[in-house]
């Protein structure tokens, strides 16, 4: 698989990624769903070190969604959902970088392209389910919460450059959180899509607060 990095066919290169996380899938089949996902994790963590940020051979969004819809119980077939919301978001963020700001909106944008595909095939088929979409907005809330804290930790003092700086990076995660809440909203789950838009709103109140502040 590491050969993948000299080609630039990107159909075949997902269709190998599906290959390579399906063999991983059926390798734990006897342990169970939760087993099933740690090896496709374990699988895209060891390869996706030696292949990012090759967005060509590491496809990371076809990669995330596999991941999702294994996390989900919806790929490669219908299995028992996973209770851990975070896992798949916690394994990209070690991949981008965990401990840096740069991280969490890499994988930020990764959701974010995952939510805005619209089109007619497989994937496309896929995302539009409610469940699905309602997982991958609980992992941006997750994302949002460390976005807000990596704001909480930076120091409070500065010049006007460096106050203008601040606001301008709270006001992206305002926007951010207001859509997210929007999306959860629209979805027909209604228990699940409450849940999220709210957590959503509650960050967003959190940051006016932090705002008020500057």
């Amino acid at each position: 698989m590491v050969a993948l990095a000299h080609y630039t066919d990107r159909p075949w290169i997902r269709d190998l990624w599906d290959v390579y996380l399906r063999q991983g899938w059926d390798a734990a089949m006897s342990q169970g769903s939760e087993a099933q996902l740690t090896e496709c994790c374990l699988r895209v963590s060891a390869l996706g070190e030696q292949l990012h940020p090759n967005d060509t051979a590491f496809p990371l969004p076809h990669v995330a969604l596999r991941l999702e819809q294994v996390a989900a119980g919806q790929w490669p077939e219908a299995a028992t959902p996973g209770d851990d919301l975070e896992r798949v978001a916690n394994v990209l963020l070690k991949l981008c970088g965990a401990t840096t700001a740069n991280a969490t909106q890499a994988v930020q944008r990764v959701y974010d392209t995952l939510l805005s595909v619209r089109g007619a095939d497989e994937a496309g088929d896929a995302l539009h389910a409610p469940l699905l979409r309602i997982r991958l907005l609980r992992a941006l809330l997750f994302l949002m919460e460390r976005s807000v804290e990596a704001c909480k930790q930076q120091p409070s003092v500065g010049g006007r450059g460096a106050m203008q700086s601040a606001q301008q990076e709270v006001g992206t995660i305002v926007n951010a959180c207001e859509r997210y809440a929007h999306e959860a909203k629209r979805l027909h789950v209604q228990q699940e899509a409450h849940d999220v838009a709210a957590g959503f709103e509650s960050l967003v109140s959190e940051i006016g607060q932090m705002l008020a502040n500057y």
